[in-house]
């Protein structure tokens, strides 16, 4: 199984994600820079210059096997990736603090928004895939606390339990709780 680590621009899907996979004695990806080495391009250049984005995302995630993946943060946005990534394997949200996600846009802004207007730009992005987010997790970590989606598998449940493990060992975590399906 797959444990996909998705999120906004900086919520820190990749440090977490490097520390898990040591943890969990797992390999590790991250998407983008697989995307990189395929294409042999930034992702912005990728982003800027082609229509099937997202198709491009598709194949890198049809390659994986098992590991920890820290997913683009546009990636979970595409229904059809939306659909493969809940069949190949779990989807954990990393719910960053507002604050601190708009702290870290603003130092180090993608190239695709309006450099003039910052502020304005994060919100938009912000308001758009806040929302898509926060319907697909089946496991989220926000601030402090761990939530499960009730309904997961058995399998999944074995796998929150050794990530929630992890995550205290590595002082992401204080306490647990089971969410209602949104």
């Amino acid at each position: 199984m797959i444990l996909f680590l998705y999120g906004f621009r900086n919520a820190g899907k990749t440090t977490l994600g490097k520390k898990l996979a040591v943890r969990l004695k797992l390999p590790f990806f991250d998407t983008d820079a697989l995307l990189e080495k395929r294409e042999k391009k930034s992702v912005r250049e990728i982003y800027l210059e082609s229509a099937d984005f997202a198709l491009k995302e598709r194949k890198v995630i049809l390659s994986l096997k098992e590991g920890i993946v820290s997913l683009g943060a546009q990636t979970i946005l595409d229904q059809q990736n939306q659909k493969i990534l809940k069949e190949l394997g779990f989807l954990f949200f990393l719910d960053t603090e507002k604050e601190v996600l708009k702290k870290r846009f603003l130092e180090n802004p993608p190239g695709y928004v309006d450099q003039k207007d910052l502020g304005s730009s994060f919100e938009k992005l912000y308001t758009e895939r806040v929302p898509i987010y926060e319907q697909l997790w089946q496991a989220t970590l926000s601030g402090k606390s761990f939530a499960l989606r009730p309904g997961v598998s058995p399998t999944e449940k074995q796998l929150a339990s050794s990530l929630m493990a992890a995550l205290q060992d590595l002082g992401y975590l204080k306490s647990t709780l089971i969410k209602s399906s949104l």
